[in-house]
């Protein structure tokens, strides 16, 4: 018998200076526990990214951008996480 893999937590990640909707990340609960740890913490732009996928549409590309790759970049205490994903369909970058 295998073991159930580990539910993954969810975050919201938002940009001050757009008008764009809050995009959902999951991420492995391993993951959020660490993140959510080190909320206050200096210095915590020197972890590594985690890996996540989006959980919410962006209507303006097709085909569908739910599960598309991301990765979370930790900044300086007092900002807000960065992203970067794969190459978004049909955007023409390899």
């Amino acid at each position: 018998m295998s073991a159930t893999p580990a539910p993954a937590a969810t975050g919201t990640t938002t940009n001050s200076r757009s008008t764009s909707p809050p995009r959902r990340l999951a991420l492995s609960q391993a993951d959020f526990a660490r993140a959510t740890e080190l909320r206050e913490t200096e210095g915590r732009e020197t972890e590594p990214p985690y890996f996540g996928r989006l959980t919410t549409e962006l209507p303006i590309y097709s085909p569908s951008t739910i599960n598309l790759k991301t990765m979370a970049h930790t900044r300086p205490v007092g900002e807000r996480h960065g992203r970067s994903q794969a190459p978004l369909p049909g955007d023409g970058r390899a």
